[in-house]
């Protein structure tokens, strides 16, 4: 299995070119490396599905991050967002890979945000989905909020067959319970917010691939990040081209937070699809057509622009 070591760990990583799996790639053309989110719950396979067709453009490389996955955990005290953005960097320079194209999903996301911040030479471009550059837990309750008042509320399934006091109650919780496990780790908490939180976050179910392995540690430590991280002042730094889809009902990362991020970038091309999280799960052909789009812009010919819904 593809190990390669930067600093202190061995970075555990997939490489696919025309959808299949290869151990070897050119690195002095465009690549695309994809960071996962949920630091510590999942690994690079959740990401694959969504993913994978880009590698009849482009080597689409995954990786598990630090702690994640196969990856190994190193030292605790380096479990920081900082650092899972200098992994990417020292990644990229492990393989030869001078200007990669960084796709980041969620916390995957936060750290590419701070691959890119850190190292602002370096990234060809970036691809963010459904994610931001701090955390907001009113953000987060406005969002929930305004979930139980849409007219399409009933399409979500937890409000199918409840009146309308009881989605503003469930929505209400989903908001509660989300805060508080922002701002408590807890067991207990988690467990309320994977009942209420996570059940609003898209209209669309699709399959969980469980990861190689869960680190509890870094779940307790990250919980949804409040607090951990905040590059809002630090998004000038970014100087290459960004591609950059929020979903409009997404309220663990809320549309008006990638909306903040992107007003201090100045080569962003920021959607916001009808969509929740995350945003190809709901609106799968607008985001692969827009990426698609983007990727020839950068010089990458795409012989086709995939489509259709990811499996369920």
């Amino acid at each position: 299995m593809p190990f390669v070591k930067i600093n202190d760990i061995n970075i555990f990583y997939k490489i696919f070119v025309d959808q299949e799996e290869v151990e070897t790639f050119n690195p002095d053309e465009p690549v695309m490396i994809v960071c996962h989110g949920g630091m510590g719950i999942i690994d690079h396979q959740l990401e694959v599905p969504a993913w994978l067709p880009f590698s009849s453009h482009l080597p689409v490389i995954f990786i598990d991050q630090r702690g994640c996955g196969r990856s190994d955990d190193g030292d605790q005290s380096l479990w920081t967002m900082d650092q899972f953005g200098d992994d990417i960097f020292n990644f990229s320079n492990a393989l030869g890979i001078d200007h990669p194209v960084v796709a980041g999903v969620s916390s995957g996301g936060y750290a590419s945000i701070a691959y890119a911040t850190r190292h602002p030479s370096h990234p060809r471009a970036l691809i963010l989905a459904n994610t931001e550059p701090t955390v907001s837990p009113e953000a987060k309750r406005d969002a929930y909020a305004a979930i139980g008042r849409r007219a399409d509320r009933r399409d979500f399934a937890p409000f199918k067959d409840l009146n309308d006091n009881e989605i503003e109650e469930y929505a209400d919780k989903a908001a509660a319970a989300t805060i508080a496990y922002d701002l408590e780790p807890t067991p207990e908490n988690f467990e309320a917010f994977a009942k209420y939180g996570f059940s609003l976050i898209s209209k669309t179910s699709y399959e969980f691939i469980p990861p190689f392995r869960q680190n509890m540690e870094m779940k307790k430590l990250f919980a949804n990040g409040y607090k951990k991280f905040d590059y809002s002042d630090s998004m000038p730094r970014i100087t290459c081209p960004v591609l950059w889809f929020a979903g409009e009902w997404d309220p663990l990362h809320p549309a008006c937070c990638a909306q903040e991020g992107a007003k201090k970038l100045t080569q962003v091309d920021l959607h916001i699809l009808p969509t929740g999280a995350p945003v190809y799960q709901d609106n799968p052909d607008a985001f692969y057509q827009e990426v698609s789009i983007f990727l020839q812009k950068l010089g990458v010919e795409c012989r086709s622009i995939p489509c259709g819904r990811l499996n369920q």
